[in-house]
Formats: C-alpha cells, sequence, structure tokens
C-alpha cells in the first residue's frame, strides 16, 4: 500500500549567507553544515541550499534568496531552515514580508539559534537584526571618523600612493598610512599639467593606455577615472590628498528599499572632515588652482550655438539623458567594456577603438538594428493573443474587485456617519434637556471633528459610475499600440519618458560575436524585460522548448537579479 502525503518526510531548504564583513567563504560551509544536521535531528529531507555568498543582509535582492521565495511560491519545499534570522535579512520589513509570505502557502521558518520562528520572533529578533545593522554601521563610521582625524586613510587606495603595513599599538592595530609612489606620483603630476593645458580626459586617457601606462588596479584608463563626480569630490582630478588634505564625508551610501540599489547621498558641509596632510602632496597649489578652474567651468555650463547665431548657455548636467534607448547598456561579450556609438549610428567595442589591446573584436552594428531586435521581440511576444485575453481577464476582475472594495469602504463609512450624527444629537438632546456634564462640550467637539472627517473622506470614494470600466474596443486599441510600439518610441513627444521606462528593464545586454547570426552579433539580455518576455511566452513553451521562445528574433534573454534564473533563446 502506498503511503498518505502525510507520511512522507517533510522537504526542507537551507538559506545560508555571509557579508563580506569580516566574513569568508568558510562561513557558507559552517551554516550549511549546521542547518543540515537541525534538519535531520528533525527527521526532515534536504531538498535544496541557497546561499549568498558576499551580499548584505539589508536588501531582499539577493539572486538565491529571491530564488528560494520563487520556489515557496511553487510548492517546492515545507519548511526553511537557516541559522539565525539575520542570515535571512537584517531588515525588519523585508523579514515580515519573507514571513508572511512562506506562511500563507503553509511553509515554517526554523532556525538553528532559535527553533521553529513565530510572529513574536519576527518582531523581536527581527528588530535585534535591524539595530545590530545600524550599530554596526555607526561604528562603523565612528572608527573611520576617529581614523581620519589622526590623518590615516579610511577608503581605499588612491593612484599615487602605497600602502603601508598595519601599525600596533598596545593590543590595537590601525592601518591607513599611505606613502607616495614617485613612479605613479610622476603620471599625477602629468595628468594635473596635460588638463591645465587644455587636454580632454578623453584624449589623456588614450595617450596613457597606448603608452602602456598601467591605471589603478592595472587596468586601463578611463576618463571617468580622471573626471570622477563634482558633488561628491571624486576623480583623481579632484582629488584632494594631492595637495595634502584628506578630506572624507562628503557623501554617504543608502540602499533604496524597493530596488535594492545603493545611492550615494551629499552630507551637509558640517560633516565633513578635512585633515592635514602635508607629507603626501604631489601637486603644487597653482597647477591644483588651474585644474579646479577649468573642471568648475566645464562642470556647469557648456556654450550651445543657436541658429541665430546667438550664444545660449545651457547646464551640462541636462545632457546627461540618454540619447537613444540603449545608450550605456550595450556590453562587448568578449573583453566586458562598452558597446559605444561611433561613426553614424553604429555600435562597436570602446576597447577596440581605443586601442588598448585588451580586445580584437571589430564587429559593429547599426543602433536601428539593435533596437529593433529588442522591441521586435517585445512587440512580438505581446501581440500573443492568449495573452491579450488574459490580460483581458485579468482586467475584468480588477475592475470586479475595485467595485466591490469602493461599495464596502463606502458601505462602512456611511454606517459610521450615521453612528456619529446619532452620538451627536443624544449630546444636543442632553444639553437642551439640562442633563449634560461639564466634559459634554469637549466630546461634542470631538464628534463634530470626526463627522467632518468621515463625509470628507466620503466626498473622496468615487462614485459607482465613477470606477474605471473597460473600453468595450480596448483589444483592439491594445493591439494597435503594441504594434506600433517602435514608432511610438521615435515619437519626441514620448521618447524621453518611454526611454525612462523601459531602460530599467534591462541591466545589460551582452553583444556576442557570431558569424551565423544576423550583422554577425548575437545579443543576450540581461534584466527585467526577460521575465517579461518569459511570461509573455506562456509555461507551456518554456516548458516544451528550454530553449526557444519563438521564431523571428536573434537575442537571448536572462533574467535578472530578482527573478528566477532563467535562459531562453527568442
Amino acid at each position: 500500500m502506498s503511503k498518505s502525503p502525510s507520511a512522507r518526510p517533510l522537504r526542507a531548504v537551507i538559506y545560508a549567507r555571509y557579508s563580506s564583513d569580516n566574513q569568508s567563504e568558510s562561513s557558507i560551509d559552517d551554516q550549511v553544515r549546521d542547518a543540515r544536521a537541525y534538519a535531520e535531528r528533525m527527521g526532515w529531507t534536504v531538498v535544496q541550499v541557497y546561499a549568498d555568498a558576499e551580499m548584505t543582509g539589508r536588501t531582499a535582492f539577493r539572486p538565491e534568496y529571491q530564488r528560494m521565495l520563487a520556489d515557496a511560491e511553487r510548492g517546492r519545499f515545507d519548511i526553511v531552515v537557516s541559522e539565525g534570522l539575520d542570515r535571512l535579512s537584517r531588515r525588519l520589513a523585508d523579514l515580515a514580508g519573507m514571513y508572511d509570505d512562506i506562511a500563507a502557502v503553509g511553509i515554517k521558518l526554523h532556525t538553528v539559534q532559535t527553533g521553529e520562528i513565530g510572529d513574536m520572533h519576527i518582531s523581536m529578533l527581527g528588530m535585534v537584526a535591524q539595530q545590530y545593522s545600524k550599530d554596526l554601521a555607526h561604528k562603523t563610521r565612528r572608527g573611520q571618523a576617529g581614523r581620519i582625524a589622526k590623518g590615516k586613510v579610511a577608503g581605499g587606495l588612491a593612484y599615487g600612493y602605497r600602502a603601508l603595513p598595519p601599525t600596533r599599538t598596545g593590543k590595537t592595530t590601525e592601518a591607513g598610512d599611505r606613502v607616495i609612489d614617485p613612479e605613479q606620483a610622476e603620471v599625477v603630476v602629468r595628468m594635473f599639467t596635460l588638463y591645465a593645458r587644455g587636454m580632454t580626459p578623453e584624449a589623456i586617457v588614450t595617450q596613457l593606455n597606448h603608452e602602456g601606462v598601467p591605471g589603478p588596479g592595472g587596468r586601463p584608463w578611463r576618463n571617468t577615472t580622471l573626471r570622477g563626480q563634482g558633488k561628491r569630490g571624486t576623480g583623481i582630478l579632484r582629488n584632494e590628498m594631492y595637495v595634502g588634505r584628506l578630506v572624507w564625508g562628503r557623501a554617504r551610501f543608502i540602499r533604496l528599499p524597493k530596488t535594492g540599489k545603493r545611492v550615494a547621498r551629499i552630507n551637509d558641509p558640517s560633516e565633513v572632515q578635512v585633515v592635514e596632510v602635508p607629507h603626501l602632496r604631489i601637486i603644487s597649489d597653482d597647477l591644483w588652482n588651474a585644474v579646479q578652474a577649468r573642471l568648475a567651468k566645464v562642470r556647469h555650463k557648456a556654450t550651445a550655438s543657436r541658429p541665430d547665431g546667438a550664444d545660449q548657455s545651457v547646464d551640462l548636467n541636462a545632457t546627461h539623458r540618454p540619447k537613444y534607448l540603449l545608450t550605456g547598456l550595450l556590453r562587448c561579450s568578449q573583453c566586458g567594456g562598452s558597446y559605444i556609438i561611433m561613426g553614424k549610428d553604429r555600435y562597436g567595442c570602446a576597447n577596440r577603438r581605443r586601442g588598448t589591446g585588451m580586445c580584437d573584436n571589430g564587429v559593429t552594428i547599426t543602433r536601428q538594428a539593435v533596437e529593433e531586435r529588442v522591441l521586435g521581440c517585445l512587440r512580438h511576444k505581446l501581440m500573443a493573443p492568449e495573452r491579450v485575453q488574459t490580460f483581458m481577464a485579468e482586467m475584468q476582475q480588477q475592475i470586479r474587485t475595485s467595485r466591490r472594495d469602493a461599495a464596502a469602504k463606502q458601505a462602512h463609512l456611511k454606517k459610521r456617519l450615521a453612528e456619529t450624527v446619532k452620538a451627536i444629537t443624544y449630546m444636543v438632546d442632553m444639553v437642551e434637556a439640562g442633563k449634560a456634564p461639564p466634559s459634554i462640550c469637549d466630546r461634542l467637539y470631538e464628534r463634530e471633528a470626526e463627522k467632518a472627517r468621515i463625509e470628507a473622506e466620503l466626498a473622496a470614494q468615487p462614485a459607482d459610475e465613477g470606477v474605471v470600466t473597460m473600453m468595450p474596443n480596448l483589444v483592439e486599441v491594445y493591439a494597435r499600440k503594441v504594434a506600433s510600439l517602435a514608432d511610438a518610441l521615435n515619437d519626441p513627444a514620448i521618447r524621453p519618458e518611454a526611454v525612462e521606462l523601459i531602460r530599467p528593464l534591462i541591466d545589460k545586454i551582452m553583444m556576442i560575436r557570431d558569424a551565423a547570426a544576423p550583422d554577425g552579433i548575437h545579443m543576450e539580455v540581461h534584466g527585467a524585460l526577460a521575465e517579461i518576455l518569459g511570461l509573455a511566452a506562456g509555461e507551456d513553451l518554456k516548458r516544451q522548448h528550454p530553449g526557444l521562445l519563438g521564431p523571428g528574433c536573434q537575442l537571448s534573454v536572462v533574467a535578472g537579479r530578482g527573478f528566477e534564473p532563467l535562459t531562453f533563446r527568442l
């Protein structure tokens, strides 16, 4: 007789993670070993291990973590085991959301440290993990500030200097001492001098790469290495250490909760520390001032010629928006460098063009061909009839839900309003009858204010006829819009906004040299666009043809971080 479903061993998965803070890859092995021993003691069968190496717990955007959540929705396991809650997340909101999601599908959560996790553990231990992360960041920043105050460097190694071995004072070991590297210092002086004489950063790095002068870390020079970012004071040409000043704290980094991206925020000037380190000076004040004056002039304004021949000053920062849909997203698969516009509307490998010797990929492709491949596949998949019908059905369900929710909310507000009016009437009757206590006026004011709030909320609610309804010809409108996707993106009126909406869906596009492919290039798209195309193609097609999503497209799509790893051929 076969065993009933309840008799089968529970399926457990293990999640392990370590950040780069004083940990190593062995930490993953240790966590997995302890979690596996815990599962064996409980009599569970471990069916999968998810591990994110060198990933912070302050964001949920971790590949293996997201894959685990996706597998949870598919019912592929019954229990999650981890060393501790802080391995899963150091952010209470993310931890609570994850716990609610897996609990909704009947999955339990256990940690080696605590055992089975419940609501109370999530609230208390999650807050502890989050507070620990904040305290650690504060202590790290405090330690860096103390190091800066002693004239030691708290960050990385700037070009032109060598790091000295850490010094030990009693039980304390401190690093951050620097000494000038004479050979690199000559290159620094040369770069400052050339820029002050009018040479552009692009021309300077081209000359250095042509001469075989190694850049920071032995990599080729890039113009952004020199120019940096003005507000944050980054880049060789802006580094005040070259004039004997150690500046720290211009900016701080925060992680956006919705995207997990780490972005810089400029600090108040009062938070910036400046320490004199004259033994690290490489550049004279005169040369430094000349370079900073030119940087300031170039940064703020450029001169644009108007049709009437007059000059017009424009903000350079306004010109940083990508001119084309895929600018900055194309990468050469051979060397990892950028594919940039060279010549008239043709993309090619930047490293090949610079003559660094890093790449011999000389294949180029027109901008129009690149955009048409991506938009063509998107247009083709979104036009699938079954996907349109699915969209329509979902839209109808959303409208019905919206109507139902709106009606329920209005009924609730009307009930509260009736109860409030009744209470006000009763209190007014008490006052008129001379039976009201002294505090009745305060209560009456409160009730009147409550009545006004409810009436305002009711007035803000849409009437039944105001709830969104579907156009009878929505299918035809949808079909026309998708069919003319490429034309719409070329409309100057909407193109900037459309570009800003589509670009975040693409992490990168690898340009792979392939003699058999059109134009000699095969394209591989990485990012959320891959998931959209995968969903548009349908689950059945993915199961039947793991490598093919349909004819007519010459690119692959690879799901980005936050999605289950998928690779398709379109």
